[in-house]
C-alpha cells in the first residue's frame, strides 16, 4: 500500500471507512495485517490457520518444535490441549529460536511465545486466550533495559498478569561467576538520558517490588540485553537454555 498512500494511519482510516460501507469487518475485505508474532511448545493439535491453504500442525508428540507465526484466527484453540503449566514470553527473537532449538519444554512443561518486541494485538490475544482456557502462569523475559521492561508493560492489563522473569540486577550478578562467569561489563552499555526519563516515570507509579527492581535498573545505569544469555560460558556449553530453566525451577520471578 506504500505506492498509494503517504502512510499506514492513512492508509487504516480508508480501510476503516470502506468497511463500514459495507457494513463489514476488515477481516472481511481480506486485508489482515501480517503475522509478527511466533509459538512454540507443549501443545497436542495445534493449527494455527493463515490462509485457506497454509495449516501448521504440531508433531505427533504434541509439541510444536519450531516458531510457528500467530495469525488472527484463533478459533485453533478450542481444539488443541496442553499439558504446560506456563508460557513464557521472550521479547527477543534470536533468544526464542534458541529456546526452541535446545526443547526447553522436554525439562519444563510451557509454552514459548515471542512478540518480536513490542507485541501485536494478536500475540497478546492469544496470550490472553490461552492463560484463561489452560490457567496457565504468564512468565515474561526481556531486556534489562528501560525498552524491555516496557514489553512486558505491554503484556499486562486487567485480563493477565506477566510475572517479570527476568533479567534483573541479581542475575547480572549471578552470570558473572561459576558456572557461567560471563563477561557482563562487556554487554553493558550507558542508559541515555531519555531513556532515564522514561525509567523515573515508571517508578514513579510501579508497585513496590518492580519500583525496586527498576531503581537498582536506575542506579546501575546501564542496560544489558537478553543475547548475553546466547553465549556460551567459560565450559564451552550453552548458557540460555539451562539458566532460563534454573530460573523458572527457582521461582525466580516478581
Amino acid at each position: 500500500m506504500t505506492n498509494h498512500f503517504s502512510s499506514q494511519m492513512i492508509a487504516n482510516s480508508h480501510i476503516l471507512d470502506l468497511a463500514s460501507i459495507l457494513s463489514c469487518s476488515r477481516s472481511c475485505l481480506n486485508i489482515i495485517a501480517s503475522p509478527k508474532g511466533m509459538v512454540a511448545g507443549c501443545m497436542e493439535g495445534l493449527r494455527l490457520r493463515w490462509d485457506d491453504s497454509t495449516i501448521r500442525d504440531s508433531d505427533g508428540g504434541g509439541q510444536i518444535v519450531t516458531g510457528i507465526p500467530i495469525a488472527n484466527d484463533l478459533e485453533w484453540i478450542d481444539e488443541c490441549t496442553t499439558d504446560a503449566r506456563y508460557i513464557l514470553i521472550v521479547e527477543k527473537e534470536s533468544v526464542f529460536d534458541r529456546l526452541c532449538e535446545d526443547r526447553i519444554w522436554a525439562s519444563i512443561p510451557l509454552i514459548v511465545i515471542c512478540g518480536r518486541g513490542f507485541p501485536d494485538m494478536a500475540t497478546r490475544k492469544l496470550v490472553v486466550r490461552l492463560s484463561h482456557k489452560f490457567h496457565l502462569t504468564l512468565l515474561g523475559l526481556f531486556d534489562y533495559n528501560v525498552g524491555g521492561y516496557l514489553v512486558l508493560q505491554a503484556y499486562t492489563n486487567r485480563s493477565m498478569n506477566v510475572l517479570w522473569l527476568g533479567l534483573h540486577r541479581k542475575h547480572l550478578e549471578l552470570l558473572k561467576v561459576e558456572p557461567y562467569c560471563v563477561d557482563i561489563t562487556a554487554a553493558m552499555t550507558p542508559i541515555k538520558p531519555k531513556a532515564m526519563n522514561t525509567l523515573k516515570r515508571c517508578i514513579a507509579f510501579e508497585e513496590e517490588e518492580h519500583k525496586r527492581e527498576l531503581e537498582r535498573m536506575m542506579a546501575l545505569s546501564m542496560s544489558v540485553e537478553l543475547q548475553v544469555l546466547n553465549s556460551s560460558h567459560r565450559h564451552g556449553h550453552e548458557l540460555l537454555t539451562p539458566f532460563v530453566a534454573r530460573l523458572i525451577n527457582m521461582r525466580q520471578w516478581i
